[in-house]
């Protein structure tokens, strides 16, 4: 799945090859709020996505899921962008980690520091309620399960109950 005309014109316009740390950390900082805001809108699915199954809309959540995949697809996207970038960046400034580099040498590294740990938290706050939505959906599918060996029991029961041989009958035709 491509990225969106809208996210992709913004990628590649904004983020040209880079030249100065700066800059790198420019494009890592536009990478992460971009990936913040889809993550905002993944959220948002999950959310629909417990009151679809806690309302048993079934129809409805195929339509959820396809919308978070089409979501996924173009983080998976940034994500290979961001990781490229960040390797070009730890090799231009000979580093292991971000984390090596002092704040007050880049005013923009801070803010790459902030968007980060708004991205993990949102993270968190999805896998949470994924958690919660699996559990939901394994409920309903054990509900089901006990439902149909109700119907199955009744069934053999009524064809116990029901069940007439004829073949068994002898008729005395003696008089």
């Amino acid at each position: 799945m491509k990225l969106s005309n809208k996210l992709r014109t913004n990628l590649y316009l904004q983020m040209g090859r880079c030249g100065m740390t700066t800059e790198y950390l420019d494009k890592l900082i536009l990478l992460s709020i971009q990936k913040k805001n889809l993550l905002e809108k993944f959220l948002e699915k999950t959310k629909l996505q417990k009151e679809v199954i806690e309302n048993e809309e079934m129809d409805k959540l195929e339509k959820v899921l396809l919308d978070k995949d089409e979501i996924i697809s173009d983080i998976d996207k940034m994500d290979i962008i961001y990781l490229e970038t960040y390797g070009d960046f730890r090799k231009k400034e000979g580093i292991d980690s971000i984390k090596e580099i002092d704040i007050n040498k880049y005013g923009n590294l801070k803010q790459l520091k902030e968007v980060t740990v708004e991205v993990s938290d949102l993270l968190s706050k999805i896998d949470l309620l994924d958690r919660e939505n699996i559990k939901l959906i394994k409920d309903k599918v054990g509900n089901v399960k006990s439902e149909l060996k109700n119907v199955k029991s009744v069934q053999t029961a009524y064809k116990g109950y029901n069940n007439q041989d004829i073949s068994s009958v002898l008729i005395d035709e003696r008089k």
